[in-house]
C-alpha cells in the first residue's frame, strides 16, 4: 500500500511538480473517512484495535503521513532544477466537461471489473462491492490527470502503479493466518491500467474542447502532447542547443511498454489461476454444514419450547381448543408466532417463527429454519407421544410448500431427545493446524455459539 502511494506522487514529482504530486495521496483519507473497507483507519490512524501503531490516531495520522510524503518530497528536491514553463490554458468549462466525459467509461471499466470478481467468486457465491475498487480506482484517476501523455513515463507507468494499488503484491506476500495464496486483486491490475490511460487524456482534451469553444486555430498534436494538468508542462530544450548524438538501436519507450504490457499479462494470468476459490471450495462445505445443523437444531429447540406451551395451555383447559397464536404469545414472548390459517398463501414464512394448526384430531406447530428446511411437532392427544416431521430444503420450493409439507410429515416419526443433539461447539476447533483453516473454524464457532445462544428451551 505504501509503495501504491508513493510510487504515482513520486512519478508526478519527477515531472517538476510539487503539491500537485500528493494529490493521489489525498484520495486514500478521503475513502477511509468516508468508510470505505479496503484503505482502513488502521492505515492513517487507530479507531479500532487492533492497530498497526499502539499510539492516539493525531501521532499515528502524521506518522502515516510522514513516511508517505518523505519519499515524494526526496524526489521533488533532486527534481527542482526542472523548471516547468507555462503551458496551455483550457477554460475551466471544458475541463470539466471533459472530466465528466471520461467519468462515464471510467464507471463502465470499474463495473466491468466487478463483474469479474463476481464471477471469479460465483461458485462460492462470492461477491465484490464497488467500494473494494473505488479508492484506487480515484487514485490512478487523478495520477492520469496529472500526468497527462508525458514522453517519459506515458503509458508505461500505469502498469506498475495499476499492480500496486490493485493491492495484489501485498494479497500475494501476506497470506494472514489462514495460509491462503491469495492473488485475487490481481485481477484488478488491468482494469486500473485502463482508467489511468484513460484520464491521461483529461487534460489534452480539455485543450481541444476549449480550442473548439474559442474558434481559434485547432491545437496541433505537439501542443496536446506536451499539455499537461494546472498549466504545468516540462522544460524543453532548443533543438538547436541538442548535440547530434548516434540514433539508439533500442528505444527505451518501447522497452517499458513493452514491459509494461508483460506486466499487466502475468497479473491477469495470476488472476485466472488465483487458488483462493478453490481453498475456500474444500475448506467451506465442512463448515456451512456445522451452521446447518446448527440452524436445525436451533428449529428444534424452539419446536419443543412451544409445544410445551400448548401442553400447558392444554393441561389448564382440558383442551387444545382454542389455542392460538395470540395464546402462545402471551403465554411465551421470547418465540415469534403465528396461525397457520392466517398466513397469506404465496408469501414465504418468517423463518423460525412458530406456525400453530389445532383440531379437533391434533395439534401441530411448524416452522422453517434459517437453513430452509421445515420442521414440525405434535401430539394427537393429551397424553399421547409427540411426534415429529421433517422436509429437507429443496432448491425451487418456496417457504409456504416447506412449511406445508412438513406439517403433513408431523405424524410420521416419534419425537426423540436426539433430535436436540447439538454439535459441540467449545471444542469445534480443537485441534485443527493453524495453518489450514483455523481462522475461519473460529469464525464459524462464534456463528454457531450466536445461533445456540439466542434459543431457550423451556
Amino acid at each position: 500500500m505504501w509503495l501504491g502511494y508513493v510510487v504515482p506522487c513520486a512519478i508526478l514529482a519527477s515531472t517538476g511538480r510539487r503539491f500537485t504530486a500528493l494529490l493521489p495521496m489525498a484520495v486514500a483519507p478521503f475513502f477511509t473517512f468516508a468508510g470505505f473497507d479496503i484503505f482502513q483507519v488502521r492505515w492513517w490512524g487507530p479507531s479500532y484495535e487492533p492497530s498497526y501503531w499502539p499510539t492516539h490516531s493525531g501521532p499515528s495520522v502524521a506518522l502515516n503521513l510522514g513516511l508517505l510524503i518523505a519519499p515524494v518530497a526526496a524526489v521533488s528536491i533532486a527534481s527542482r532544477g526542472r523548471r516547468p514553463r507555462a503551458g496551455a490554458d483550457p477554460w475551466m468549462a471544458s475541463v470539466f466537461v471533459s472530466a465528466a466525459l471520461l467519468a462515464v467509461p471510467t464507471l463502465g471499466v470499474t463495473m466491468l471489473a466487478l463483474a469479474m470478481f463476481s464471477r471469479h467468486f460465483a461458485p462460492i457465491g462470492g461477491s465484490v462491492s464497488w467500494n473494494a475498487l473505488a479508492p484506487a480506482v480515484m487514485s490512478i484517476a487523478v495520477f492520469g490527470g496529472l500526468l497527462g501523455p508525458n514522453r517519459r513515463w506515458w503509458p508505461w507507468s500505469m502498469a506498475p502503479v495499476a499492480v500496486l494499488l490493485s493491492l495484489g503484491p501485498a494479497g500475494a506476500i501476506l497470506p494472514g493466518p489462514e495460509h491462503f495464496q491469495i492473488w485475487t486483486q490481481f485481477g484488478a491490475a488491468a482494469p486500473l491500467a485502463v482508467v489511468g490511460v484513460l484520464w491521461a487524456g483529461w487534460w489534452p482534451l480539455s485543450v481541444a474542447l476549449t480550442g473548439k469553444l474559442r474558434r481559434t486555430r485547432p491545437v496541433t498534436a505537439e501542443e496536446q502532447t506536451l499539455a499537461v494538468p494546472l498549466g504545468i508542462q516540462e522544460e524543453t530544450t532548443p533543438a538547436s542547443d541538442v548535440p547530434a548524438i548516434r540514433r539508439r538501436a533500442v528505444r527505451p519507450g518501447v522497452v517499458f511498454n513493452s514491459l509494461a504490457v508483460s506486466l499487466l499479462a502475468v497479473s491477469l494470468i495470476m488472476f485466472r489461476a488465483d487458488p483462493l476459490p478453490v481453498q475456500l471450495g474444500s475448506e467451506l462445505p465442512t463448515y456451512l454444514g456445522a451452521r446447518v445443523q446448527w440452524q436445525d437444531v436451533r428449529a428444534r429447540l424452539d419446536l419443543r419450547q412451544a409445544i410445551s406451551v400448548a401442553d400447558s395451555y392444554t393441561a389448564a383447559h382440558g383442551s387444545s381448543l382454542g389455542f392460538t397464536a395470540a395464546k402462545g404469545a402471551a403465554a411465551d414472548h421470547s418465540l415469534d408466532w403465528a396461525d397457520l390459517a392466517a398466513l397469506p398463501k404465496d408469501v414465504p414464512t418468517p423463518r423460525l417463527t412458530m406456525v400453530v394448526s389445532v383440531s379437533k384430531r391434533r395439534t401441530r406447530i411448524g416452522v422453517v429454519s434459517e437453513s430452509g428446511a421445515g420442521f414440525c411437532i405434535g401430539r394427537t392427544g393429551r397424553h399421547d407421544a409427540l411426534t415429529y416431521g421433517s422436509v429437507p430444503e429443496l432448491l425451487g420450493r418456496s417457504p409456504p410448500s416447506t412449511l406445508g409439507r412438513a406439517l403433513a410429515d408431523c405424524g410420521r416419526a416419534l419425537w426423540t431427545p436426539q433430535l436436540l443433539t447439538v454439535l459441540p461447539i467449545g471444542g469445534f476447533c480443537n485441534g485443527m493446524d493453524v495453518s489450514s483453516g483455523y481462522l475461519m473454524c473460529r469464525m464459524v464457532q462464534v456463528l454457531g455459539a450466536k445461533i445456540m445462544t439466542t434459543t431457550k428451551l423451556a
